[in-house]
């Protein structure tokens, strides 16, 4: 175990059926489609104010970490500093809109392709857009280490000397994770990924 300069103040590991809080513990299922979860939680209290209007156009993986990023600030149960930043780390990216976009030119042609294809082939892509949902104005940054949650932590203590809070956000194949991480102190045993950081039961 190790102890990091930092404590997380709220977090959400979300899947294709279900998602997990880290403070209110416990299990969610959630509605198939992205929009339907994103209206599900536009009626919740403890979920802060969302700016949406690029939800709909936006692809999976920018999504995915909007509805994340929302899931966490909303489970840390505290207003959320403008000057709050985002470490992405590691995980799957935009390899998914990537290769779709990559797929359709190769088969169609530049001219005869999808116009509704976006390419966002930065991986801080969803991270800015989980950024302009919640209105966070801080540093938007993507890392990648070696597989290790020490070194994030790391990275993020860092970060933590100049923001007032950091959200670490890794977009897995399977799940995206979402930890809103403030100064303090955490005992962890690192690991090689955001979804194998163990939530309270």
């Amino acid at each position: 175990m190790r102890c990091f300069p930092l404590t997380i103040v709220g977090g959400a590991r979300l899947g294709a059926a279900e998602y997990r809080l880290y403070r209110r513990k416990g299990v969610c299922n959630r509605p198939a489609a992205d929009s339907g979860l994103l209206a599900e939680l536009a009626t919740q209290t403890w979920i802060p104010p969302c700016r949406s209007g690029n939800f709909r156009r936006a692809g999976g993986a920018a999504r995915s970490a909007v509805l994340a990023a929302l899931l966490a600030a909303g489970d840390a149960g505290e207003p959320i500093p403008p000057d709050a930043g985002i470490l992405g780390w590691n995980g799957r990216g935009c390899v998914a809109e990537d290769e779709a976009y990559f797929r359709d030119y190769l088969e169609h042609g530049g001219e005869l392709g999808q116009g509704r294809l976006f390419v966002p082939t930065l991986p801080t892509a969803p991270l800015a857009e989980a950024a302009i949902a919640l209105g966070l104005g801080g540093e938007v940054a993507y890392w990648r280490t070696a597989p290790d949650t020490g070194r994030l932590f790391e990275l993020a203590a860092d970060r933590l000397r100049r923001e007032p809070r950091v959200l670490l956000l890794e977009l897995g194949c399977q799940e995206v994770t979402a930890l809103f991480c403030a100064p303090g102190s955490w005992l962890h045993e690192p690991c090689s990924a955001l979804a194998e950081v163990e939530f309270p039961e």
